[in-house]
């Protein structure tokens, strides 16, 4: 499973440097951030279907999906989970430790 990583997680893991940093870190093989080329034919339909600022994330995550790949959003954003639903799903933190069985 790929996560693409809302920015607002980044900065909380660098700011607290705890569990979500180590995951954060554990899991990253991309690099961050993606080139906006890689999944602009996604834009629009982005747009369409996110709030304003998560566009990007959406888009990538449409891209990723398009070749296949089981892709995720790591969100603690309430807003782009309702708006995807059924779309693509948005894990929070806690969900992603959850399923990990992990403690915070």
């Amino acid at each position: 499973m790929l996560l693409v990583v809302d920015a607002n997680i980044v900065f909380s893991a660098l700011i607290r440097e705890g569990v979500t940093l180590r995951l954060f870190e554990f899991n990253s093989i991309f690099e961050k951030p993606m080139p906006e080329e890689y999944f602009s034919e996604f834009l629009e339909e982005a747009k369409e279907i996110s709030p304003p600022d998560d566009f990007p994330y959406v888009a990538l995550a449409l891209k990723l999906k398009s070749l296949g790949l089981e892709t995720k959003i790591w969100s603690n954003d309430k807003k782009l989970k309702k708006a995807l639903e059924g779309k693509i799903e948005v894990l929070s933190t806690k969900e992603i430790l959850e399923r990990l069985r992990i403690k915070p």
